[in-house]
């Protein structure tokens, strides 16, 4: 507790205790009264008046936000007697860790080591939103609590969400159920494991080229430039070239692999623009009619797929 004392109270206090100090040792006591004035008789209902009492809170007039120091200003009042030995000084107080973080609930119930940290621990609002009732739990059942509090955030916490993530599964053939009873086997629907390698068999499968009318100069040209790129996709399976055929499906699709249930639609080769432009939003790649010599294709490709900034990484 700390006590707030003035200059004139020290004053009160030393003549208080001057005047006791006196009439103890039986020496004279010496009082003054203006003249004409008689002194009043105290009368019970000023008696009750003076002993009824009241707090007032008063704010502090600083802030200790960047080291400044706490002040008060106390006014006095001529009908009031304000008795500073009853002051009460009422602080609110962060207790963080070390490094700034906020101490959590969990571990000062752990950490404490006397009743008074225990209970000032859970005397507090969160432990009722937990179900618990603060008068019931006694130090004895901490590791009890403890184990309590855990399984509410772990599980309790989120159980709603999970069972209707579950109940939505299972409307569709019971499919939760389903992952249940056999999780290895469809675990590839839902988590993303090892990355499978692609060949380009299995990619030629997935695409559709959109070609000119047959005999036309352009079908000449965009002839030879399929022939490039299978070429390259050639040695990309041989592992020749910096980057796979799954490169070049994300690059294409925005997808390293192929989806468990695969694409929506087929992939398609157009041949409009000079530069190597993919759509993954539709499945599509863009090359240019110019190229003949596989060479100088294969390098302009893996360019374009390392510069590419893998965003279906994101």
């Amino acid at each position: 507790m700390i006590e707030l004392v003035t200059d004139t109270q020290q004053a009160v206090e030393r003549a208080k205790a001057e005047l006791k100090k006196r009439k103890l040792e039986g020496g004279p006591v010496v009082t003054f009264e203006a003249e004409g004035q008689t002194r009043p008789k105290k009368s019970k209902k000023k008696m009750q008046e003076y002993e009824q009492t009241e707090w007032i809170d008063i704010r502090p007039v600083g802030s200790t936000a960047h080291g400044g120091v706490i002040e008060f200003n106390i006014s006095g009042a001529s009908t009031h007697y304000l008795d500073l030995s009853r002051t009460r000084l009422l602080l609110r107080v962060r207790i963080l860790n070390e490094d700034g973080s906020p101490l959590k609930e969990k571990e000062k119930i752990q950490d404490a080591s006397t009743e008074d940290q225990y209970k000032e621990a859970i005397n507090n609002d969160w432990i009722l939103d937990h179900g618990l009732a603060p008068h019931n739990l006694k130090m004895e059942r901490r590791d009890e609590i403890l184990k309590i509090l855990f399984k509410n955030e772990i599980y309790y916490r989120v159980h709603s969400e999970i069972s209707q993530f579950t109940d939505g599964l299972d409307q569709v053939g019971n499919f939760a159920k389903a992952i249940a009873k056999a999780p290895e086997a469809l675990e590839c629907l839902s988590v993303a494991g090892k990355s499978s390698r692609l060949m380009f068999g299995g990619l030629r499968k997935l695409y559709d080229i959109e070609f000119s009318p047959a005999g036309s100069n352009n079908r000449r040209k965009e002839d030879e430039v399929i022939y490039c790129f299978e070429a390259m996709c050639a040695d990309c399976e041989a592992n020749i070239l910096e980057v796979t055929l799954n490169d070049l499906l994300a690059f294409w699709t925005g997808a390293a692999e192929v989806p468990p249930l695969g694409f929506d639609k087929r992939l398609k080769i157009r041949f409009k623009h000079q530069l190597r432009v993919a759509h993954t939003c539709e499945l599509e790649i863009h090359l240019w009619r110019g190229y003949s010599d596989p060479d100088n294709f294969r390098d302009d490709m893996v360019k374009a797929i390392q510069w590419g900034g893998g965003f279906y990484l994101a």
